[in-house]
């Protein structure tokens, strides 16, 4: 039904600082002085207690985007964030969120998915409310190719991190785990165990876009002499991977006449329907077969798994550490910034059954 305009409700004109200064009783530059913690202390005591007194009466609040066109300045900083349930992400703002903080920013958050449409709009967007900065995710599929919107963040000279991608970083600062090293290190411990046959679960990017993680592995299982032609590639881009999927490779591959002694995941999730099984349906973990995933989730620490945590939480103090050194200094070069990864080792790996030996006997 059709509001009349007689029927529309007023619209209440928000008070200003005017509207302070004649309730205190004072200029409205004393206001402005008493809301800049910089002028602050110019400010009896006593009269800046009637200026607060009277922002509290009349709900006062300030006005950001005015502001901004005076200071050049919003204190905000834009995030595009990709994956609003991922526990891995969530970390990740998290830091960044604590760091901007620290130093008077707020974030202001968009939701689309790499290399979207959506992506580019949400960036334009953000340059629309004035931010001063923009942190954004980049995906498997898009990471070799510099977006867009890069083009509309220089041309306004907005500065901008790229989180998750090690990628174009000539371009662009980046702040990245160090996947190689974590890998690495996932392979090194099956290795110090006595595991000389290991099966990788991977991801089907395309060889061109193929995660650094999944380089490093073959890399050193090279280097250690390991064949690494035992692998289970579950569909991801190509199609949508069917519920059990890799718990049935798994399987497949543990029946087969040459069958690992342990597993590395491209994460940790591609074994959560193997362990869901009961323990007189699969192999015992770690005595048959050894687990090793990647990310050091929650589910990885329920299940007891060894797994290489990316430290999350520091990827993001590190990007909005790397973003407030680029807004006081637009001149810094550019930097990609590996975070150290660490390898958590829990229940799930053991020497391989042959190499195990019985206890001694009288």
């Amino acid at each position: 039904m059709a509001i009349s305009n007689a029927a529309k409700p007023p619209v209440r004109r928000l008070p200003s600082t005017v509207d302070v200064a004649r309730k205190a009783g004072v200029s409205q530059t004393t206001v402005s002085f008493v809301l800049n913690p910089k002028t602050r202390a110019k400010v009896a005591d006593a009269t800046a207690q009637k200026v607060l007194d009277a922002i509290e009466e009349l709900g006062y609040r300030p006005n950001i985007l005015a502001r901004s066109l005076v200071h050049g300045r919003t204190q905000t900083v834009g995030l595009v964030l990709p994956y609003l349930g991922s526990e891995y992400h969530a970390k990740i703002v998290y830091g960044i969120r604590d760091t901007l903080s620290q130093h008077g920013y707020q974030l202001l958050f968009m939701n689309a998915e790499p290399g979207s449409d959506a992506e580019a709009t949400a960036v334009e967007f953000l340059l629309q409310q004035r931010v001063d900065a923009v942190i954004c995710f980049v995906n498997a599929v898009t990471r070799n190719i510099a977006p867009d919107w890069l083009d509309s963040l220089w041309r306004a000279e907005v500065p901008a991190v790229v989180v998750d991608c090690p990628f174009y970083s000539d371009k662009v600062d980046t702040v990245v785990s160090d996947d190689i090293s974590g890998m690495r290190s996932a392979v090194d411990h099956l290795y110090a165990l006595g595991h000389r046959a290991i099966c990788y679960i991977m991801d089907d990017s395309p060889a061109e876009y193929l995660p650094l993680r999944s380089r490093a592995f073959f890399e050193r299982c090279a280097e250690l002499g390991l064949a690494s032609d035992q692998l289970i590639v579950y569909p991801t881009y190509a199609s949508t991977p069917r519920g059990g999927w890799q718990r049935h490779e798994m399987m497949r591959v543990l029946k087969s006449d040459t069958p690992p002694t342990a597993f590395i995941g491209f994460n940790d999730f591609v074994f959560q329907d193997f362990l869901a099984l009961g323990t007189e349906s699969r192999p015992n973990i770690p005595r048959d077969v050894s687990l090793v995933g990647y990310c050091d989730s929650d589910f990885a620490r329920w299940a007891n798994l060894t797994s290489v945590s990316q430290n999350p939480s520091e990827i993001g103090v590190a990007a909005a550490s790397r973003l407030l050194a680029r807004l006081v200094d637009p001149a810094l070069p550019v930097e990609r910034i590996e975070v150290q990864t660490s390898l958590i080792v829990r229940g799930s790996t053991t020497p391989p059954r042959e190499t195990q030996r019985e206890p001694a006997t009288n």
